[in-house]
């Protein structure tokens, strides 16, 4: 009877092993989270559903640098607030059911221009509008600036080339202040201004393939890049999952990068995603679909 007794209590608590160990690995996130988009120094609220599915949105979230979290669990409104002058990418963590998972923010600055408009002639109201607003005569109000029949008015603007004229007292005029024009092809010219984009250099992070040893599965990683960038293992991001990997697990050297994950770790894996920023400028996100550890299609990335 004692030796039933013994034997029906290392059952159970070998059950009992075997069922915490099953709900170690298995997420309780299993949605891929999206990456975010941000502007720097503007809030944008997303509804937390949006992001992944849960039973409940029972969670907790950690601010990063550059960006702080602030969740509603009333209305599950997620609002990010990033600082002034934040970009790049970077992760803001969710805890649910005591793991961790991580949220890709992908934040940007926009730079903003100054439209002055000045004119020896009064006029008693000037709107600006333009390619970046629909044309939209009414939208952007000019306001009176120090000089006198002087306008001006700043507003954000992505890189790249704009068209715009000034509706002045009901008349359309280009702009006294800036020789470039363009026909605009109704008998009339359009003035023209460029923001230039701070971020233009070339950045791609091509796969390279994946070896594996005994233990561990090495996935291989090439950054191409126009000149000679100086980044480190602190530049690059990698999610398995929800979930991302500590310094420890990436090595860098030169332009190539390799990411070494146990296999163990990977069993329950289907997605591995890596990235790099460096001071802003982002490279694409490479996305490796897996099965049971492995990549689908196969030991070789095209």
């Amino acid at each position: 009877m004692i030796r039933n007794i013994i034997g029906f209590n290392l059952f159970i608590i070998t059950l009992l092993f075997l069922t915490s160990c099953s709900n170690f690995e298995v997420a309780t996130i299993s949605d891929i989270i999206p990456p975010v988009k941000v502007e720097a120094g503007k809030p944008d609220t997303v509804l937390i559903s949006d992001l992944f599915y849960s039973k409940n949105y029972d969670v907790d979230f950690t601010s990063s640098s550059g960006i702080k979290a602030d969740y509603n669990k009333i209305n599950q409104n997620l609002i990010f607030l990033p600082d002034s002058n934040f970009e790049g990418i970077t992760t803001v963590d969710v805890t649910k059911d005591n793991r961790i998972y991580s949220i890709p923010i992908y934040g940007k600055k926009v730079s903003k221009h100054k439209f002055i408009f000045a004119s020896a002639k009064h006029f008693n109201s000037v709107n600006l509008f333009g390619s970046f607003n629909g044309w939209n005569r009414e939208e952007l109000k000019m306001i009176k600036s120090g000089n006198p029949n002087s306008y001006e008015l700043t507003i954000p603007l992505e890189p790249g080339r704009y068209e715009y004229k000034y509706f002045a007292d009901g008349k359309e005029l280009i702009d006294p202040l800036n020789k470039d024009s363009v026909a605009n092809g109704m008998g009339g010219f359009n003035s023209i201004v460029v923001i230039a984009n701070p971020h233009n250099e070339k950045i791609f992070l091509h796969k390279i393939n994946v070896t594996s040893d005994e233990s561990n599965t090495i996935f291989h990683f090439y950054l191409e890049t126009e000149n000679d960038i100086k980044y480190d293992k602190s530049n690059v991001i990698v999610l398995i999952n929800n979930r991302k990997i500590g310094r420890d697990e990436i090595s860098v050297n030169g332009k190539y990068i390799d990411v070494k994950i146990s296999k163990k770790r990977l069993e329950h894996t289907k997605m591995l995603r890596t990235v790099v920023s460096i001071n802003g400028l982002n490279s694409n996100l490479q996305m490796i679909p897996l099965n049971k550890g492995v990549p689908v299609d196969g030991k070789t990335f095209e």
